[in-house]
Parts: structure tokens; C-alpha cells; sequence
């Protein structure tokens, strides 16, 4: 049985308030044309559907015409949690009847050890098991267990889960489907942290016995441990400037009757890709004119120490989807010693020697300090003040 593990879409997200929904669509369309290649038996989807809880109307209508697609024209089953950015209550409506289509979101957590089925045209089942994200606070209200950490909690679901798959189950290969932040995984900007000083960390040691751990929350794209079987698939998109270098995947999964077989990222390029470029500004600009991908989204780091003018409107000229610019921060050894006190204490040439030292990345020349002290003096002394 072969299936496609992905995660993490944030469908109606914005990037630097530029709408991703267009980028989206096609990135699921490389995963449509990826799932026909390998002949998949099932689509499943760990969380973070969409970008919130309340998700914007063309967001609701993008997903129904891709679910519609994958099921009803692909006749690919689609298994899916909730993450932290879904309403759990919200995308689990109507999940039982939907189910019947091929639809199964696993977001109940009081049916937390009931599997679905997944019967491919061989023959070859497999169990998949689905944990939505959730708090220890909501554990504790549904089952009325004393659990205070989110790694108590999700020990305790997957006792839950480890009692039903009896020995008659265990025979069947098992798929787990969680959103969750697990030791050590490394992190992006674009992520949401669930919780405040590291308590929404969870141990992966209770999830080796299931044959495939697919997971969604971290959205760079990697193997947890050195188990080759418990992956996070990473977001679907670039979702902040840090994931630049990453190149965005989904995992091509195979179970055999014995259990896991095999992972294989499959890397895609999506519509308009997210990376950094540095230079001095006319280079940058020289270069941009034989740039294939000029409609990618950029951050430019300018390298430029004097002042310039407007240089987001001439880059944009270039590069239509600029959306930062940075530059180096200059502060002098004076500004350092004096950054407590009040302004009153510093005179006006040395706020004129900080912002030349700020521009130019170098101390003002004696001759400079002279003459700008000449005409300060004299100013002051008609009674006029800078």
C-alpha cells in the first residue's frame, strides 16, 4: 500500500499581507499530478489545514474543490486531522457521512482508538489512527485523567489507542497520524508555538511501535531520531524567509503486510519560490534584469553604507513581489556608552557624528567635526536651536 504523507497547508495564509492562496492551489495541483504518478492508495493530510479558525470563504471553497477532486474524481481516500490552526469542531461537521465518500477527518478525541480502514485494489489494508492537536487541559476534561504536560497527554491518547489494537489489530500494519511538536524537531519562523517555555514538547519513544508515524505542526521537512518511519512532511509552502534553502516536499509511503517498507521525499517547485538576495543596490538591480524568476518573493539584503533613495520602489521595478528589505545596523562606541542617558545630556554634534557614523559606517573626519562645529556654534549663538 502506498500513500502520500503531507501537512501543514494553511490554506487562505498571507505572507507579508500578500495572499498565498493562487501559490496554494498549485502546489496541491504538483501533489495531485505526484499522486497519479505513484498510483497512491490514500492522501493523508497531519493538521493545519487551514490558516485559521475562522478561514476566509475562498479558502473553504479551494479545499472543497480539491477534496472533491482527489476523492470524487481521483477516487483517492483522504485521511486528515486538525492542527493549532484549525477549529477542530469546525472541519470535523459532518465528518460521519462524509467518511462513506472517502473523506476521514480523525478530529474526535473521544474516539481516539477507532482506526479507519484503508483497503487499497490489491487487498493490502492498513490501520490509520489519528491524533488532532490538543491541550492536556482537554484530555483531562474528556477522560478525567490527571495529566499535566502535553507529553502526559499524548502518552496517555496513545494508550488509549495501544489498548484497542489487540493482537488480532497488531496483525495489521498501523498508521499514525499526529500534530505535535516532538523533541529536537527543528523549527522555522512561520510556526505557531504552542504553548510558553518548552512545555508542548513530546517524546517520540511511545510512537515506534506504529509501522508509520506521519506528523504535522513543524514545517521543515525531516526524520525524527533515527527513526526513518516518524517524519514530519513540513508545510506545503515557504511560509517565512527562514525556510529559504528548504526545498518543500511531500513523503511517498509504503507498507507492506510485514509493515513500513519504505519513505521517499518528493520535492516540487512551487509558482513563485521565497529567497534572499544581497548585494549593493545597482548590482542587484543590473542582475534582476537577466533573472528568470523575477516574480519570486524576495527579502534584499542591501549592502549599500551611504543613504538611498526610495530603493524598495526601484527594486520593485525588478522584482514585482519584493516584500523586506534589510540592512546593516550601525551604531557608534558613542551611542553604546550613552544609550541610557537622557537626550538632553548629549549635545547636537553628537547626534550629527552617531548618524554619520550610522551611513557611513565610519567615524566623521576631524576637518568634518571642525566645520560642522563652527556652524553650530554659530547658529547657537544668534539664539536659534538645532
Amino acid at each position: 500500500m502506498k500513500f502520500i504523507h503531507t501537512s501543514d497547508w494553511h490554506i487562505g495564509r498571507l505572507f507579508h499581507n500578500v495572499s498565498l492562496l493562487e501559490d496554494q492551489i498549485y502546489a496541491i495541483d504538483k501533489i495531485k499530478e505526484l499522486s497519479k504518478d505513484h498510483n497512491i492508495d490514500a492522501l493523508v493530510i497531519s493538521g493545519d489545514i487551514y490558516d485559521r479558525a475562522f478561514p476566509p470563504s475562498d479558502a473553504v471553497n479551494a479545499l472543497n474543490h480539491i477534496l472533491e477532486t482527489f476523492i470524487i474524481e481521483m477516487n483517492i481516500p483522504v485521511i486528515m486531522i486538525p492542527g493549532n490552526h484549525d477549529s477542530l469542531e469546525r472541519l470535523n461537521f459532518g465528518s460521519r457521512f462524509m467518511a462513506k465518500k472517502g473523506l476521514h477527518i480523525l478530529g474526535n478525541l473521544r474516539e481516539i482508538d477507532r482506526p479507519v480502514l484503508i483497503k487499497n485494489k490489491k487487498g493490502e489494508v492498513c490501520h490509520f489512527y489519528g491524533i488532532p492537536y490538543n491541550s492536556p487541559s482537554e484530555i483531562k476534561e474528556i477522560y478525567g485523567t490527571e495529566v499535566k504536560t502535553y507529553d502526559d497527554a499524548h502518552r496517555f491518547l496513545i494508550s488509549k489507542i495501544n489498548e484497542n489494537r489487540n493482537q488480532n489489530e497488531k496483525s495489521i500494519p498501523s498508521v499514525l497520524l499526529s500534530h505535535c511538536f516532538i523533541n529536537n524537531g527543528k523549527v522555522s519562523e512561520s510556526e505557531r508555538s504552542l504553548s510558553i517555555g518548552g512545555s508542548d514538547r513530546i517524546g517520540w519513544e511511545t510512537l515506534q511501535d506504529f509501522d508509520y508515524v506521519a506528523l504535522g505542526h513543524l514545517h521543515s521537512p525531516q526524520t525524527i531520531g533515527e527513526q526513518n518511519h516518524i517524519r514530519y512532511s513540513g508545510s506545503l509552502l515557504k511560509y517565512s524567509f527562514s525556510e529559504s534553502k528548504q526545498e518543500k516536499s511531500v513523503v511517498l509511503v509504503e507498507i507492506g503486510e510485514d509493515g513500513f517498507v519504505s519513505a521517499e521525499n518528493l520535492i516540487y517547485r512551487p509558482k513563485r519560490n521565497v529567497r534572499k538576495i544581497k548585494g549593493k543596490l545597482q548590482d542587484i538591480i543590473e542582475r534582476g534584469k537577466n533573472d528568470p524568476f523575477k516574480d519570486d518573493f524576495i527579502f534584499c539584503f542591501l549592502e549599500d553604507k551611504g543613504a538611498l533613495l526610495d530603493p524598495m520602489g526601484k527594486l520593485r521595478d525588478i522584482y514585482p513581489n519584493i516584500l523586506q528589505i534589510g540592512r546593516k545596523s550601525y551604531q557608534s562606541n558613542t551611542e553604546l556608552k550613552n544609550q541610557d542617558l537622557e537626550a538632553k545630556e548629549r549635545n547636537d554634534l553628537d547626534v550629527i557624528k552617531d548618524f554619520y557614523y550610522q551611513i557611513f559606517d565610519e567615524e566623521m573626519p576631524s576637518k568634518k567635526m571642525d566645520y560642522l562645529k563652527n556652524i553650530i556654534d554659530k547658529v547657537n549663538s544668534e539664539g536659534v536651536s538645532l
